[in-house]
């Protein structure tokens, strides 16, 4: 079992923009410890990010990180979560927040955008759980992990990542991992919508919330 850090460790996986570095900006001014995370493609766009949240820092000694990985390559995720493990001290928040979208009817849509698109959405989500876990059962002091998932290709990803979600809450629930998967789709919404909800669940306030999907959509739809 691994000691506390002085501040708990939060990574954010496709932070270079949009939902990801709203929460990004979030958990940095919550005073999380953070690592950021995007494809090498988007380096620039973290260096910027991480310029930003500099500003947000509540703390002068409060560190925040890069890591360039992507979240469809095992290696890759497994090395980030080692990465931060080492340079922060553990982790206590994964939010698995990396995606892509294709806005096209199901018969506009090619095998390759699918393959792409669920190699991201759903195997990226699978793996950034596993990983996450297996350093916070490593720590034995539990941790959150939640699932933030970005026409029909996309909703096969999203119920995908509900699932695994719900399955990943019952067999982590006595470690101490608690389990939540949030998806934004309003058109009228914003980054800092969804950030102000990963920053709730991932508190010690949120303790009892697990394995649930909760749609940020400005009451579009009900469930």
């Amino acid at each position: 079992m691994s000691a506390t850090p002085a501040r708990k460790v939060a990574i954010v996986t496709g932070a270079a923009q949009g939902i990801g570095r709203g929460i990004a900006v979030r958990l940095a001014s919550d005073g999380f410890d953070l690592a950021i995370n995007d494809i090498a493609a988007n380096a620039d766009k973290l260096n910027d990010v991480l310029r930003d949240l500099t500003a947000h820092r509540i703390q002068q000694e409060q560190r925040v990180v890069i890591v360039v990985a992507d979240v469809s390559n095992e290696k890759e995720v497994k090395d980030m979560i080692d990465t931060v493990a080492n340079e922060l001290g553990g982790l206590d928040a994964m939010v698995a927040n990396a995606g892509v979208v294709v806005n096209k009817p199901i018969l506009d849509t090619s095998a390759d955008e699918w393959d792409r698109l669920m190699s991201i959405n759903a195997k990226g989500t699978f793996l950034c759980y596993k990983y996450a876990a297996e350093q916070m059962i490593k720590q034995g002091r539990g941790g959150r992990i939640v699932g933030t998932p970005e026409a029909a290709a996309y909703s096969a990803s999203k119920f995908a990542v509900r699932g695994l979600t719900q399955s990943a809450a019952q067999e982590w629930g006595k470690h101490g991992i608690t389990q939540k998967a949030t998806t934004a789709t309003g058109t009228l919404g914003t980054p800092q919508d969804v950030a102000g909800l990963v920053s709730y669940l991932v508190s010690d306030a949120a303790r009892f919330i697990t394995g649930q999907s909760i749609i940020i959509d400005g009451g579009a739809v009900f469930d």
